[in-house]
């Protein structure tokens, strides 16, 4: 293949699209399990998913073995959005938004990105706290006590953040009596705790994989079930875990992260979007990875009519292909492979997918030598 339009379908046929479709079988399975259910894909990744999951579940193939399955939409969602909309000024719950991120940056930008603060709110902490930069964990307790001082405030912002929210949950029929089932990546099932803490709605999240962080969010009301993994220690988490970012790149949006909802002068509730958000040449090359996707659907679909469940994938290799797109160590010329995730939420700004995953890469190959090493040395010694 040549030209680079070409490496970018190539990326998403031998890579993301297998990974797609190992996932798509696995929900299309689940799916059938729960009658009526109504499937919202969460953004950003799930803009790409959510197309990705139309076009296989009107594949033929699908459809003579799965059925009808049913549609999905598109739910704008983010961290911010809903921990703003669902927060409470009570000691354990602030904490609880501050103590399980890290943060580097200004304190008014926390309080932006973690209790969706208005502006005269921002600018209050700003002119009696300073600028100053904080670094979570390490100011937690610090953080949680300015937080206090604003009790009445942050209340008032989240009220406004929670009804906004709330009316465009209706406006998408979230509340209809169909149970919800959320799609995502995952990986700690943190926009579906706080959605289920906002609207009390039934829900069954549906993930690649999950860690250990979600053990004590499920109820009877409230459960999760990944794909690939469940329950995963993050120290020894396989390859689709530790290189989240390259997964969460090619399944970017067309838009920044949503920060909330505003009513505007017309009374309809519209979304506000970080300014920060994939360049217009970055995502012509995302949707072309796409593309490959969609056409390695097709090809899996073709070659396997009506036993797709059948179908033997190895999800070692499957996550180990995105170790070697990382090392290179793949056809692939990835040299001028451009991918960026926004990650204002932690204070990152907008991060360089391959750059960031071959520091990832890197350590995580020194501490299995290190690991190994000293496993050698105990047994010598005993």
């Amino acid at each position: 293949m040549s030209g680079q339009a070409d490496i970018y379908q190539e990326l998403g046929l031998t890579v993301l699209g297998p990974l797609i479709a190992r996932f798509l079988i696995w929900l299309a399975r689940k799916v059938r399990e729960e009658p009526h259910l109504q499937l919202c894909f969460l953004s950003r990744e799930g803009f790409l998913l959510l197309r990705c999951y139309e076009h296989f579940r009107g594949l033929p193939a699908v459809q003579q073995e799965f059925g009808a399955l049913p549609g999905g939409i598109y739910l704008l969602s983010s961290r911010t959005a809903l921990m703003a909309a669902a927060q409470k000024s009570e000691d354990s719950q602030v904490e609880s938004l501050l103590k399980n991120h890290a943060f580097e940056g200004e304190l008014s930008e926390l309080f932006r990105v973690r209790f969706g603060c208005s502006s005269d709110t921002l600018k209050m902490v700003a002119a009696r706290e300073g600028c100053g930069k904080v670094s979570l964990p390490r100011d937690l307790v610090r953080v949680v006590g300015i937080a206090m001082r604003y009790r009445e405030a942050l209340d008032h912002d989240a009220k406004l953040c929670r009804e906004a929210y709330l009316r465009y949950l209706e406006g998408m029929n979230f509340f209809s009596k169909l149970p919800v089932g959320i799609v995502d990546i995952g990986f700690s099932a943190t926009q579906q705790q706080y959605l289920f803490l906002m609207t009390e709605q039934p829900m069954i999240g549906y993930y690649f994989l999950t860690t250990l962080n979600v053990r004590n969010k499920q109820s009877a009301q409230n459960r999760v079930t990944a794909c690939f993994a469940e329950n995963v220690d993050p120290y020894c988490a396989p390859a689709i875990f530790r290189h989240n970012l390259l997964l969460e790149g090619m399944l970017a949006a067309p838009h920044g992260q949503l920060l909330g909802f505003e009513t505007a002068a017309t009374g309809s509730v519209e979304p506000v979007f970080n300014a920060d958000r994939v360049p217009a040449e970055h995502w012509e090359n995302i949707l072309q990875i796409g593309g490959g996707a969609l056409r390695y659907l097709d090809l899996l679909s073709a070659a396997n009519p009506g036993c797709l469940s059948s179908v033997q994938f190895n999800d070692d290799l499957l996550q180990e292909s995105l170790v070697d797109l990382v090392k290179a160590q793949t056809p692939i010329d990835i040299s001028h492979l451009r991918l960026t995730v926004e990650d204002d939420f932690c204070g990152n700004g907008m991060i360089d997918v391959i750059a960031q995953s071959r520091l990832v890469s890197s350590a995580w190959d020194n501490r299995q030598r290190s690991d190994c090493t000293g496993a050698s040395l105990a047994k010598r010694m005993a």
